[in-house]
C-alpha cells in the first residue's frame, strides 16, 4: 500500500506541474519539453517521491541505506523507472476518461 501511495504522489506531482503550476511554463524550452511529457516528468518525479519517502519514513520506499550506496542508488533508479511507467499509464487513463466522458469535446 505504501508503494502505491508514493507512486500516486509521483503522479500528483506530474499532474500538478503539467496543469496547475502555470508560472513555470513558457520560460525555458527544455523545461517546456519536459512538462509536455508525462513519461519524462514521471521519471524525475519518481526520484522526488522516492526521496520524499526517505524523508517521511526514514528509509526509501525501495531499498534500504544499510544496503550500501550503489544498491540504494540502483533501487532509486528502479523506483524512478517504475514511476515513469505508472505516470504515463495514469496520464493515458486520464485522457481516455476525459474523452470518454465528453469533457471538452462536442459531437454536434
Amino acid at each position: 500500500m505504501t508503494i502505491l501511495l508514493y507512486l500516486l504522489c509521483a503522479y500528483g506531482l506530474v499532474f500538478g506541474l503539467q496543469h496547475k503550476v502555470s508560472f513555470i511554463h513558457n520560460k525555458v524550452d527544455i523545461l517546456d519539453k519536459l512538462l509536455g511529457c508525462s513519461y519524462c516528468l514521471g521519471f524525475w518525479m519518481g526520484w522526488a517521491s522516492w526521496g520524499l519517502s526517505w524523508l517521511v519514513e526514514g528509509k526509501p520506499a525501495l531499498g534500504h541505506p544499510e544496503m550500501g550506496v550503489v544498491p540504494v542508488v540502483a533501487a532509486g533508479a528502479v523506483w524512478a523507472f517504475s514511476s515513469t511507467v505508472f505516470c504515463y499509464l495514469m496520464d493515458v487513463l486520464t485522457v481516455w476518461l476525459e474523452e470518454s466522458l465528453g469533457s471538452g469535446s462536442s459531437d454536434d
